[in-house]
């Protein structure tokens, strides 16, 4: 069950990217960069997903690579692939996964899945996990 957030029929989603071609730094910034792009061109809230590190971190906070997309409802899924097709033309390499609240359900989209040839299908698939219509 995804868990729903701040109004009716919306859900709490969590992002997360990975590349194997970038750096920690580089995929920080490309996550900083997605979450004003999403809150710019989309009505869902996103923030970055800080977590408190551990040792190794001296208890700073991490949040390489990942966000908290709240308020997510079907309608939006069509714009959050719109905005996510532009960073993987800009990095072929990047691999997203989004996961329900709970962790339960995911999907993950690399690079080929945003090709004009599997958009739609991508898109049903993220539509269908997410609860909504295709």
């Amino acid at each position: 069950m995804w868990h729903h957030g701040g109004g009716e029929g919306t859900i709490d989603v969590r992002l997360s990217i990975s590349s194997d071609s970038l750096s920690e730094d580089e995929v920080q910034q490309m996550t900083r960069d997605l979450c004003s792009t999403l809150n710019r061109e989309t009505d869902a809230k996103i923030r970055l997903d800080e977590q408190v590190g551990d040792a190794s971190t001296k208890g700073d906070l991490v949040a390489i690579g990942n966000l908290v997309i709240s308020l997510l409802t079907s309608d939006m899924v069509g714009s959050l692939f719109r905005v996510l097709k532009s960073y993987f033309e800009r990095s072929p390499s990047l691999v997203v996964e989004i996961k329900s609240g709970d962790g339960k359900k995911k999907i993950r989209i690399e690079a080929h899945d945003i090709s004009s040839k599997e958009i739609d299908k991508t898109l049903v698939a993220a539509r269908a996990i997410l609860g909504g219509s295709s």
